[in-house]
């Protein structure tokens, strides 16, 4: 394909048919830049993932409306991705701090001034209760607003 023109065949008389083609096939090699640590995105995981990688293989493997799962779910920004998207999404992690930060981030996405609609939409957190994680959530660690230092 060149410049949106597809040469599919000939017809009976030898002449070349064309067709006008708007969409362009996937390519296998996707051009996502890297997370910097200067960028505001950057939350200090050694794992995380650029945000339009993420919306890209999330807009290749569901629709509107679909649930999407990470159940390591690490900084959010699979879910951050998911709720851009309008796609329903659950998150687990095994580390409070990786919870307290998806939260975060999702509640600063939220009360954007662009998306004024999901402000009130709940994010809600399920644990397993024991004695310390009950102190823990009672003790406002994950109202507290945490600062992360770069090095």
């Amino acid at each position: 394909m060149v410049d949106g023109v597809l040469k599919n065949a000939k017809d009976e008389k030898g002449h070349v048919i064309y067709r006008i083609v708007k969409d362009k096939k996937i390519d296998d090699v996707w051009k996502i830049p890297c997370l910097q640590p200067a960028s505001k995105e950057w939350t200090g995981f050694p794992t995380q993932k650029h945000h339009d990688l993420l919306k890209r293989i999330i807009q290749l493997g569901s629709n509107e409306g679909d649930l999407i799962a990470d159940f390591f779910c690490g900084s959010g920004t699979t879910l951050l991705a998911a709720d851009k998207l309008n796609r329903r999404w659950i998150g687990s992690d095994v580390s409070e701090y990786s919870i307290y930060l998806t939260r975060k981030r999702l509640h600063n996405y939220r009360k954007g001034e662009k998306n004024q609609l999901k402000e009130n939409t709940p994010v809600e957190i399920y644990t397993h209760l024991d004695e310390k994680k009950t102190n823990l959530i009672s003790s406002g660690f994950f109202e507290k607003d945490l600062k992360i230092k770069r090095k």
